[in-house]
């Protein structure tokens, strides 16, 4: 088999560790077999003879760095060049090609692209974990740095934390930690109870975008206030709360971009419906607004807003029925924590209806002068840029 990179378009982005070391990447490529196009399909691909050795004829790997955050992960464009590739290099649960080249595969290409990203079930909780780690040890920091601060020494010395203002900023970023941790909890539980049986994986699809949803927007809110409590020593590096939050605006996109995890939640709530039946009645407030919120996707086509009203509502839920069943968190707590969601349950707005001819309007009114929008990937040909040095023969 024959592994290439036909052109620009078609090089693979943000490979981790490949620029120095990785001696192994998975690649996700189209199968083309006699001439016929069989989709993507999963390979095992050699890069080096070694970690950090000397790549494989065909291979060339560029940085596309620096990266926003992230640092320590090698960010990389790889092109391969008819690389040769054994038939073996095919990861082949569901598809197979025989010894005299005949392609067979057990299921259908729609079925078989679903399959294909079994893979982002386990991967979408390493976000949710991530922030769930980093909002801790943010808040922890922010919580030692108001017991240090003094803000007075009258009548006597007084600290951040003695502050009823601050500690009004500081409770509700500490119940949204504790949320995306208890969601995280949740969600480990159900994969390790349910990963054996297949036909649990919808379940579990929409369980980890959800966490990957909510515990990254939400961690990051909550690192986002850390900073500004932290005034301006909360954007020192050595601090670290900047660098854990210039980390976590990678993770909004990782493994699936937020937006798209928020549709495939509010699509399976919508399809699933599970208030139409009048004996079911919601019993908190998450479900209240799951109800009401889908009942009216029944009518107008799905927006944005709903479908992160819908994901919040999800997760919520979840939490919720957890946090009475544990008793992790008693009765004033949880109504605080409820409160601290409301915001994000907020009564489906009205929805706006974008046009090209608003969105250009818009663009021209604030646009700066040319010369200041000088990014890449406002040129047509930014892969071209991106990628010229892996073309050049």
């Amino acid at each position: 088999m024959l592994l290439h990179s036909p052109s620009s378009g078609s090089c693979k982005f943000w490979i981790g560790n490949a620029l120095y070391s990785a001696s192994v990447g998975m690649v996700l490529a189209r199968l083309i077999v006699n001439d016929t196009d069989h989709g993507p399909h999963w390979f095992r691909v050699p890069l080096r003879d070694k970690d950090e050795g000397i790549l494989f004829p065909g291979i060339n790997i560029i940085t596309v760095g620096p990266e926003g955050g992230m640092h320590g992960i090698q960010m990389a464009a790889i092109r391969f060049n008819q690389v040769s590739i054994p038939l073996d290099a095919m990861l082949q649960r569901y598809s197979k090609i025989s010894s005299d080249g005949v392609y067979h595969s057990e299921m259908d290409q729609p079925q078989r692209y679903i399959n294909l990203f079994e893979t982002f079930l386990q991967e979408r909780l390493i976000p949710l974990y991530m922030l769930v780690k980093s909002s801790a040890t943010a808040l922890n920091i922010t919580f030692k740095y108001s017991q240090n601060r003094i803000i007075s020494y009258e009548p006597t010395c007084k600290t951040l934390i003695m502050e009823p203002l601050f500690c009004q900023r500081l409770y509700p970023e500490l119940l949204k930690s504790a949320a995306i941790m208890i969601m995280g909890k949740i969600i480990v539980r159900m994969f390790v109870n349910s990963w054996e049986n297949k036909n649990s994986y919808k379940e579990l699809q929409i369980l980890a975008s959800a966490g990957k949803y909510i515990g990254t927007s939400l961690g990051l809110d909550v690192l986002r206030q850390c900073r500004l409590m932290c005034g301006a020593l909360g954007f020192h590096h050595y601090n670290k709360i900047i660098t854990l939050q210039n980390d976590a605006e990678a993770a909004l996109t990782y493994a699936g971009d937020n937006s798209v995890m928020s549709y495939q939640i509010a699509k399976h709530m919508v399809r699933t419906h599970r208030f139409n039946n009048p004996m079911t009645v919601p019993t908190n407030l998450a479900q209240e607004v799951e109800k009401k919120v889908v009942a009216d996707c029944q009518h107008n086509p799905l927006s944005h807003a709903a479908a992160q009203i819908l994901s919040y509502s999800y997760g919520l839920d979840l939490v919720i029925q957890e946090i009475q069943n544990s008793g992790i968190l008693d009765d004033e707590l949880l109504l605080d924590l409820i409160n601290v969601f409301s915001p994000y349950l907020s009564e489906n707005p009205s929805p706006v209806v974008p046009t090209m001819e608003k969105i250009t309007y818009l663009i021209n009114l604030i646009s700066p002068p040319p010369e200041l929008i000088t990014a890449p990937i406002a040129n047509a040909d930014y892969t071209k840029e991106f990628t010229s040095k892996l073309y050049i023969e």
